[in-house]
């Protein structure tokens, strides 16, 4: 921050402000945040409970090696002791976070291979709605929007057709037709057709 305001030549000490909770939830969010940030610096071992991608409430004990905001998210980067293994974690999936008295070693989390990224992905081609453009414009990147002469957009993005993805093309609700590819068009549905059943009233 300091560097920033350096950087604008700006006098005033008010100009930013950084919050790292989510709406709501303020005190939490910023204490946990200053829990791992503290583990980092001094390098000591975490015990966390977390909620994994299956709903599964675990248990593990990491180093964490460093934060990252990614996607509007924040992950911390650490090595899991459980699984002797590199991992990422959530921010906002840990219940309970407790700094331990155990140092760790620091270590480099290894680089991610972008081609065994891009192996599991394909283009994804979906059109909305010109309302939700509020939306469009937060959430892809300028090249992979377009649009028509209706006004509607059409966007072509490479992401992984996964559990996230299906979760997250539910949440545009009617305002979003998949055209490519096709089997994506039938997942979805069939969730969406679980969820009516699930909440009939």
């Amino acid at each position: 921050m300091q560097k920033q305001i350096s950087f604008f030549c700006i006098k005033s000490e008010n100009w930013l402000e950084v919050d790292f909770s989510r709406w709501g939830n303020k005190s939490q969010d910023n204490a946990m945040f200053q829990k791992v940030k503290e583990a980092i610096i001094s390098h000591k071992m975490l015990c966390i409970v977390y909620v994994n991608t299956r709903g599964e409430v675990i248990e593990r004990v990491i180093c964490p090696l460093k934060m990252v905001y990614k996607a509007k998210s924040w992950y911390i980067k650490a090595f899991c002791m459980n699984k002797s293994d590199f991992r990422i974690f959530k921010l906002t999936r840990i219940i309970q976070v407790r700094i331990m008295e155990k140092f760790f070693n620091p270590m480099e989390f290894p680089q991610e291979e972008k081609k065994e990224i891009k192996a599991n992905c394909e283009n994804i081609i979906l059109r909305f709605p010109q309302e939700m453009a509020y939306r469009i414009y937060d959430e892809f990147e300028v090249d992979e929007i377009n649009q028509d002469d209706n006004g509607d957009f059409i966007i072509s993005a490479t992401m992984p057709i996964d559990e996230w993805l299906i979760g997250y093309l539910l949440s545009f609700g009617s305002k979003v037709c998949i055209i490519e590819p096709k089997y994506l068009k039938k997942i979805v549905y069939n969730e969406a057709k679980k969820i009516c059943e699930q909440n009939k009233p």
